[in-house]
C-alpha cells in the first residue's frame, strides 16, 4: 500500500502548487490550463506545463517550431539545473493516483513509489494501486490518449525522463 508522503513544502523554496517552467525556468502556479504538450513514456504519458508567457509563445509557434520547443523542454527537465520533480510536468499515473488533481500530482507525484515499481506498472499497461488505503485503477494512457486542441504530441516517443 502506498501512503501519501508529507507535502514537499520545506524541501524546496517553491510555494505549494508552484513549479519551474521548462521554457524559461521561472516558477509559476501550475493549473490544468497551463498544460501544453505531452511525451509518451513506455505505457505512461508525461504532461508538460508552461507559464503564461511561454504558453503564449508556444501557442503562436508553427508545428515545426513547437516540436523544437518541446524537445528543448524535455532536455531541460532531464538535464536542467533543478531536480526533475521541480519542473512543471507530471504523468498520467500521478494524475490518476491524485484523483485528477494537478496540484496533488506535482506535489505528491506517485506517492513515494520507487522507480522499479513505477516502471513495472507503466510497462504492464494497467494496475490497481492502493493509495491511502483506497484502490485506484490505472490504465495506460497511451491506449486512449487523444491530442487535445492547441496541443501536440512530442516528437520524442520515449522521452526517458
Amino acid at each position: 500500500m502506498i501512503t501519501t508522503p508529507p507535502p514537499t513544502v520545506g524541501q524546496h523554496d517553491l510555494l505549494w502548487g508552484h513549479r519551474y517552467c521548462p521554457g524559461c525556468s521561472t516558477p509559476f502556479l501550475v493549473t490544468h490550463g497551463s498544460m501544453r504538450f505531452f511525451a509518451r513514456y513506455h505505457g505512461d504519458v508525461i504532461f508538460f506545463m508552461l507559464c503564461k508567457r511561454c504558453a503564449g509563445k508556444y501557442d503562436r509557434l508553427s508545428q515545426k517550431h513547437r516540436a523544437i520547443f518541446q524537445d528543448d523542454c524535455i532536455l531541460i527537465v532531464k538535464h536542467g539545473k533543478f531536480a526533475p520533480e521541480l519542473w512543471a510536468c507530471t504523468t498520467d499515473l500521478a494524475m490518476t493516483m491524485n484523483a485528477g488533481d494537478i496540484t496533488g500530482s506535482i506535489e505528491h507525484g506517485t506517492h513515494g513509489m520507487d522507480q522499479a515499481t513505477y516502471e513495472a506498472i507503466v510497462r504492464s499497461g494497467q494496475a490497481i494501486i492502493f493509495v491511502n488505503g483506497e484502490p485506484v485503477t490505472w490504465k495506460s494512457a497511451t491506449s486512449h490518449l487523444e491530442v487535445l486542441p492547441d496541443t501536440t504530441e512530442s516528437n520524442t516517443s520515449q522521452s526517458g525522463i
